[in-house]
């Protein structure tokens, strides 16, 4: 019978780094998303700025995954390892990461607003307020008039929160497939261990408990 998930899934040497970039992408979002979030009160009291709560939500379930995938992989706490666990919560902050991106996508083409129009005979200014970025136009020349620190950080966590979404899109995929292959072994290794105790009772010998050991890992 094959374990119910307390073998530790094989997986590639490259995800010990990505695991790392993981962790600190998330922080940083944690971070740029904290300070949004913290000016809500000053735009209304039962206003919540969704995409920053989502982001600090996923930053924080990012950080108890990597850090069980840490903990549960070291050869110590092998036993805490569960590769059905591992697999839902991977594809459970992979699909956060994804709504975290996509609501400071919609959040920023969907705040925009057009400024003050003036025009003369030979002058045209006009003023354009993209999401917090500024742009003054004059006789036909673009100048970008301010920046609002606010959208300069929205944008910056957008940014990293795309990144650790392909990062994940990666780690998910990866281990998606080790596990198959994973789940596979342990069958054949079941599939083997029956046909050996069958042989052994046809011969007339009862199988020991090193040979259900052998293959299954506990007694048959």
């Amino acid at each position: 019978m094959a374990s119910a998930g307390y073998s530790v899934v094989p997986v590639q040497k490259a995800f010990t780094p990505i695991r790392i970039i993981q962790l600190v992408l998330a922080l940083i979002v944690l971070g740029l998303s904290a300070y949004p979030v913290s000016l809500t009160n000053s735009y209304a009291s039962s206003y919540v700025f969704t995409p920053g709560a989502i982001a600090i939500f996923t930053a924080i379930a990012t950080k108890i995954l990597v850090v069980y995938w840490f903990v549960a992989n070291s050869v110590s706490h092998q036993t805490l390892y569960n590769y059905w666990a591992v697999f839902a919560v991977e594809l459970f902050v992979w699909v956060f990461w994804l709504t975290t991106f996509a609501l400071y996508a919609s959040w920023i083409t969907g705040t925009i607003s057009l400024g003050g129009t003036t025009s003369s005979t030979n002058v045209n200014t006009y003023t354009y307020c993209y999401a917090g970025y500024c742009v003054k136009n004059k006789r036909g020349l673009s100048k970008r008039d301010y920046v609002d620190p606010l959208a300069a950080t929205i944008y910056a966590a957008l940014a990293f929160s795309v990144i650790n979404f392909v990062l994940f899109s990666l780690t998910a995929i990866l281990y998606t497939i080790n596990l198959v292959r994973h789940r596979n072994s342990e069958v054949q290794n079941d599939q083997v261990g029956v046909t050996h105790v069958v042989e052994l009772h046809t011969k007339g010998s009862a199988p020991t408990v090193s040979h259900a050991q052998q293959y299954h890992g506990h007694v048959v």
